[in-house]
């Protein structure tokens, strides 16, 4: 039996078609094309009875013969290519099998001019449409320019994402040195002031007698000390840089990103903001965990879309970090590498 294509309908081949394996071993219809041939055995008597002629007909591997279910999966009962069958699961979860979604399963979405709306299961096999998001940017929405997004802290310094009007972002700074990012304004204790009090000393009259009266006074000098204070002392401190040795874990099992656009943002050891994609670092490999080490004074607890310039927190989920506590200069040298 040969085929056009895998998904063609089987037909017999012509007198003078030849099959020539290509030694590829195949488990189903979708490895190889044309598919497993049919065995035909054709037996015939020539005798001075009748002919008699038995045809056996093997059907296809992977050819699906029967269903059934598991409870809620659905299985398949499929042909094994060599005249017995095997069984798979064809879908977890089947409506077919009885499952229903628990309510308030979100099962699609759709956008209402630039509302994006939501299909949700009802628990009871039905189903209702309830408002995800206003004004959202995956129905086409466009924030005005200057719209302010998010906002990060970096060290004790507040940023902010900002919409651009066409679409994408830019970031700048709020403030440095942000209480909202921790920031304690150093104490400052003014020099004592010093009062000296003079007082000035009695006076003294002295008066004679049987002569005409004559009165004498005399005052004592007074003396007035003025004493000025010392002037006030303001101290600026600077904080330092306190750049370490950074294990940032990214799973790309949960999200599915790209990495060519998404990364991480940092302060790195010299007091720069930087931004990075996850393919542009070098990672040691734990399954599905990415984990990279950043030499950097602090680092961005969301997940940055570079492309764009823009925090992207709703996928903060895959992402973890944590600081090793190791002094670093712009290079961290862990198992399975540094950036």
């Amino acid at each position: 039996m040969y085929k056009y294509g895998p998904s063609g309908n089987a037909f017999v081949g012509l007198e003078g078609m030849n099959t020539v394996p290509n030694a590829t071993d195949c488990n189903s219809d979708f490895d190889c094309s044309p598919v497993l041939p049919t065995t035909t055995t054709t037996t015939t008597t020539t005798t001075a009875a009748p002919t008699t002629t038995t045809t056996t007909t093997q059907i296809p591997a992977g050819t699906l013969l029967s269903t059934y279910c598991d409870g809620t999966t659905k299985m398949g009962t499929y042909a094994d290519g060599g005249g017995g069958s095997y069984t798979n699961a064809i879908e977890f979860n089947s409506v077919d099998c009885g499952y229903v979604d628990p309510a308030g399963t979100l099962l699609s979405t759709y956008c209402d001019g630039t509302t994006k709306m939501g299909t949700y299961a009802n628990g009871s096999g039905g189903s209702y449409n309830q408002v995800i998001e206003y004004n959202s940017t995956d129905c086409g929405y466009v924030y005005p320019a200057g719209t302010l997004l998010d906002t990060n802290c970096f060290g004790y310094d507040l940023w902010g994402t900002y919409a651009d009007g066409s679409g994408g972002t830019y970031t700048d700074l709020i403030e440095s040195n942000s209480t909202s990012c921790g920031y304690s304004a150093p104490t400052t204790t003014a020099a004592p002031t010093t009062t000296t009090t003079t007082t000035a000393a009695p006076t003294t009259t002295t008066t004679t007698t049987a002569a005409p009266t004559t009165t004498t006074t005399t005052a004592a000098p007074t003396t007035t000390t003025t004493t000025t204070a010392a002037p006030t002392t303001t101290t600026t401190t600077t904080v330092a840089l306190n750049p370490t040795c950074h294990e940032v874990t990214y799973d790309s099992s949960v999200y599915g990103l790209d990495q060519n656009r998404y990364g991480i943002a940092y302060v790195d050891y010299q007091g720069n903001f930087v931004k990075v994609r996850f393919n542009d670092m070098l990672a040691s490999v734990n399954g599905s965990e990415l984990i990279y080490y950043v030499c950097a004074d602090s680092v961005s607890q969301d997940i940055w879309d570079v492309n764009n310039n823009v925090a992207v927190p709703q996928y903060n989920g895959a992402l973890s970090r944590s600081s090793q506590g190791e002094p670093c200069d712009g290079f961290c040298s862990p198992p399975g590498g540094g950036f």
